[in-house]
């Protein structure tokens, strides 16, 4: 049994995804960002920590698949 890059590529699986609706899921997340301009200093943090957990749910689906 070999261990090289390409052999172990051979046998590896990746699932489809649907790249579509990942790049809507992403831009989605990022759609907060436009309000900063709207909201006081101190509430931009709630924005970035709402932004960071939607794209981690959004390129956790890329790597799943």
């Amino acid at each position: 049994m070999s261990f090289s890059p390409s052999d172990l590529a051979k046998r590896s699986t990746v699932d489809e995804f649907d790249e579509t609706a990942v790049t809507d899921r992403i831009t989605a997340s990022l759609e907060p960002l436009r309000t900063l301009g709207d909201l006081a200093t101190p509430e931009h943090v709630e924005v970035f920590e709402a932004v960071q957990k939607a794209l981690a749910d959004a390129l956790s689906t890329v790597d799943d698949a």
